[in-house]
């Protein structure tokens, strides 16, 4: 492990906010592992702030301007939500416009806050399987073209203790 890493995560109990009720050791560990790029799933009931230590994890590590939120919970169409869609201008002819999820995944050492996601549409699972998964990392633009992730956090944030695997 990188020497600043393991500085940052002997004094992230320094950086902890104090509106953000965690155990220093959670703390830590959320830290090491947005560091470190990894998935983490977070599971507590209503207002018990995991959409907060999300938000408080970017602020204290100085990537405010890498932190990126989807609500998945309220998503009625998974795919221009996650991908993007397609427009006809008769000038120019058909454009694709690429999702805020796509500009995120593309933003090296993003932060991406995965909200309610037990509540997403089953398209939703479809579309995040490979991101999720991190021996891919890709997301599926169309037959032809992927976008490669760069390394990003995502924080699937529950109300509840998902059943299936992620």
């Amino acid at each position: 492990m990188n020497a600043d890493i393991k500085k940052t995560i002997n004094s992230c109990a320094d950086i902890k906010p104090n509106e953000l009720i965690i155990d220093t050791l959670k703390w830590k560990y959320l830290v090491r592992n947005v560091l470190r790029g990894k998935n983490i799933l977070i599971v507590g009931p209503t207002g018990c702030g995991k959409s907060l230590a999300a938000i408080s994890v970017a602020k204290a590590l100085n990537k405010g301007d890498r932190f990126f939120y989807f609500n998945l919970g309220s998503t009625q169409d998974a795919r221009c939500s996650l991908i993007g869609n397609t427009q006809y201008d008769k000038n120019t002819g058909t454009i694709f416009n690429e999702s805020a999820f796509v500009s995120a995944i593309r933003t090296e050492g993003a932060i991406i806050l995965l909200d309610e996601i037990s509540r997403a549409h089953p398209d939703v699972w479809n579309i995040l399987m490979t991101v999720l998964d991190d021996l891919q990392r890709y997301l599926r633009l169309d037959e032809k073209s992927n976008v490669e992730d760069r390394k990003s956090t995502r924080l699937n944030s529950s109300h509840r203790c998902i059943s299936y695997a992620v």
